[in-house]
This record gives structure tokens, C-alpha cells and sequence, in this order.
């Protein structure tokens, strides 16, 4: 079963978080002042928020697992044997970014899930979250948040399923949805989107 951790950097508002060097190259880099960080300070707060595409916000989810990360032996279903020619979904350098400074250091989560699930606020309506990920399922997909030599093109699943590091996993519940999409962040307000093909906004709620 998946277990899963709070993104608790989400909401973090420190001088740190804002600590980005934009290069003359235009790709972002992350600068060490993140990976200094292995005890959240008092602004963390433990938890981390879903998001949907209502303006009524989502109740905090808050779990402390200690285990290592593992996949589970459960047989994957016949027709998924295979390796895919591209993740299920891309990434903006931004994101990618994003997501291995919340990784980095972390030894004891397999890298962040995106899942797809009924709001648990009770309310009818459905949502995207990112959590950090302890467990990984069979039919859960990976996207390497590495590159290739030429510093753009995403490291495929062929090279990057085996390697052991840290991955955007896109859980079995959400693969439908979010297929083909890419996911992006705003490092002002650490929110984290998801878009279509046409750039727009996925809305978990659309069918």
C-alpha cells in the first residue's frame, strides 16, 4: 500500500526557497543554501496541501514513515511488461529542479508520487496531489528527473528504470489523467500544476 509523506517545502517561505540563480543560459539552478537544510525550520509546517481547481481549499494530510523505500513484489499485469519510449509525463526544467532540491539528501523516500483522488475534505470533488513516496506500486510509472549529455532531453525509462535515484512517480490512479501532461511550479506561490498538450491547466474534475 502506498505510504505517503507530506511535500512540507510547499509551503516554506524562507529566504532559502528563494535562493535560485537564473544563468545567462536560461536554465535555473537550485544554489547550495537547499541542500544545507536537513532539519525544517519552524516555518515548515508538516503537511502538505492538494490541489484541484476549486478555490475551496483541501485538508492537510500529515504521516511519519521511517522505512526505506521499496517497490512491491506484487506481479505487474500482463500487457505493462514493457518499457515505455517516454515517461508518462514531461517536466519544465523549473519543476525538475524543484524536485530533486526536496529530494536531495532524503534517504528514505523512493521520490515524490503524483496521485489522483477524492478530495479529503469530504467534498465531491476529485484532486491532484504530490506527496513524498516510501513505497512504490507495480503499476506505478516513473519520469526521471535527470537529463541526458545535451542538459534538455529527459533521461528515457529504458536508462533510467534501473538506475535507483530518486523519480516523479505517477501512481496507477492518476496514469489516465495526467498522461501526455507536463507538470510545472510557480516558485512564488510553490504551487505545483499540471497542463495539457495546449498549455492549459489540467482540472482534476474534468472528465
Amino acid at each position: 500500500m502506498l505510504q505517503r509523506l507530506p511535500l512540507t517545502a510547499l509551503r516554506f517561505r524562507s529566504p532559502a526557497l528563494r535562493a535560485l540563480v537564473v544563468i545567462p543560459e536560461g536554465r535555473t539552478r537550485i544554489s547550495s543554501a537547499l541542500s544545507n537544510i536537513t532539519t525544517p525550520p519552524a516555518s515548515f509546517t508538516s503537511s502538505c496541501r492538494t490541489f484541484s481547481s476549486s478555490s475551496s481549499k483541501d485538508s492537510m494530510v500529515t504521516q511519519t514513515v521511517a522505512s526505506s523505500p521499496k517497490r512491491s513484489k506484487k506481479k505487474k499485469k500482463a500487457g505493462r511488461n514493457f518499457v515505455p519510449l517516454k515517461a508518462p509525463v514531461e517536466m519544465t526544467e523549473t519543476a525538475r529542479q524543484f524536485f530533486k532540491a526536496l529530494l536531495d539528501g532524503k534517504t528514505n523516500v523512493a521520490g515524490i508520487m503524483l496521485n489522483y483522488h477524492q478530495s479529503s475534505t469530504g467534498e465531491p470533488r476529485m484532486v491532484f496531489s504530490f506527496d513524498f513516496a516510501t513505497e512504490v506500486g507495480p503499476d506505478d510509472e516513473g519520469a526521471s528527473l535527470e537529463v541526458l549529455a545535451d542538459g534538455v532531453t529527459p533521461k528515457p525509462p529504458v536508462e533510467s528504470m534501473t538506475d535507483g535515484l530518486p523519480k516523479l512517480y505517477i501512481h496507477q490512479n492518476a496514469f489516465m489523467k495526467v498522461l501526455g501532461g507536463k507538470v510545472d511550479v510557480d516558485l512564488e506561490t510553490m504551487k505545483l500544476t499540471i497542463h495539457d498538450k495546449e498549455g492549459n491547466v489540467m482540472d482534476p474534475n474534468n472528465t
